[in-house]
Protein backbone atom coordinates (compact mmCIF):
# COMPACT_ATOMS: atom_id res chain seq x y z
CA UNK A 1 0.00 0.00 0.00
CA UNK A 2 2.81 2.40 0.86
CA UNK A 3 4.33 1.93 -2.58
CA UNK A 4 1.05 2.83 -4.24
CA UNK A 5 0.70 5.99 -2.20
CA UNK A 6 4.24 7.08 -3.04
CA UNK A 7 3.55 6.29 -6.69
CA UNK A 8 0.46 8.51 -6.53
CA UNK A 9 2.46 11.30 -4.92
CA UNK A 10 5.11 11.01 -7.62
CA UNK A 11 2.46 11.19 -10.36
CA UNK A 12 0.56 14.13 -8.86
CA UNK A 13 3.47 16.29 -7.68
CA UNK A 14 4.53 17.51 -11.15
CA UNK A 15 0.91 18.46 -11.89
CA UNK A 16 0.60 20.62 -8.77
CA UNK A 17 0.86 24.28 -9.79
CA UNK A 18 -0.86 26.54 -7.24
CA UNK A 19 -1.90 29.41 -9.49
CA UNK A 20 -4.21 32.15 -8.37
CA UNK A 21 -7.89 31.22 -8.70
CA UNK A 22 -7.11 27.98 -10.50
CA UNK A 23 -9.29 25.16 -9.24
CA UNK A 24 -7.16 22.32 -10.61
CA UNK A 25 -4.18 23.41 -8.50
CA UNK A 26 -6.36 23.48 -5.42
CA UNK A 27 -7.83 20.04 -6.12
CA UNK A 28 -4.47 18.41 -6.82
CA UNK A 29 -3.06 20.13 -3.74
CA UNK A 30 -5.82 18.69 -1.56
CA UNK A 31 -5.13 15.20 -2.91
CA UNK A 32 -1.43 15.59 -2.21
CA UNK A 33 -2.15 16.81 1.33
CA UNK A 34 -4.26 13.72 2.03
CA UNK A 35 -1.59 11.42 0.63
CA UNK A 36 1.20 13.11 2.58
CA UNK A 37 -0.82 12.99 5.80
CA UNK A 38 -1.54 9.31 5.25
CA UNK A 39 2.23 8.78 5.02
CA UNK A 40 2.84 10.87 8.15
CA UNK A 41 4.63 13.56 6.14
CA UNK A 42 3.11 16.58 7.86
CA UNK A 43 5.79 19.05 6.74
CA UNK A 44 5.12 18.29 3.07
CA UNK A 45 1.36 18.60 3.65
CA UNK A 46 1.82 21.96 5.33
CA UNK A 47 4.07 23.15 2.49
CA UNK A 48 1.23 22.41 0.04
CA UNK A 49 -1.23 24.42 2.14
CA UNK A 50 1.21 27.32 2.41
CA UNK A 51 1.84 27.44 -1.33
CA UNK A 52 -1.90 27.36 -1.99
CA UNK A 53 -2.54 30.10 0.58
CA UNK A 54 0.09 32.33 -1.04
CA UNK A 55 -1.26 31.70 -4.56
CA UNK A 56 -4.93 32.00 -3.57
CA UNK A 57 -5.09 34.18 -0.43
CA UNK A 58 -8.79 34.94 -0.91
CA UNK A 59 -9.90 31.31 -1.25
CA UNK A 60 -11.84 30.62 1.96
CA UNK A 61 -11.73 26.84 1.47
CA UNK A 62 -7.95 26.75 1.41
CA UNK A 63 -7.69 29.00 4.46
CA UNK A 64 -10.29 26.98 6.37
CA UNK A 65 -8.66 23.65 5.56
CA UNK A 66 -5.24 24.99 6.51
CA UNK A 67 -6.70 26.21 9.80
CA UNK A 68 -8.17 22.77 10.48
CA UNK A 69 -4.80 21.20 9.63
CA UNK A 70 -3.07 23.50 12.14
CA UNK A 71 -5.65 22.79 14.83
CA UNK A 72 -5.36 19.04 14.34
CA UNK A 73 -1.57 19.19 14.37
CA UNK A 74 -1.53 21.21 17.60
CA UNK A 75 0.11 24.26 16.03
Amino acid sequence: KKGRIMESINLLSPLFIPKEEEESGWRIGRLLVELYLHEGRHKEAEDIYLSLAVAQPNNPLILAEYGIFLRNSGE
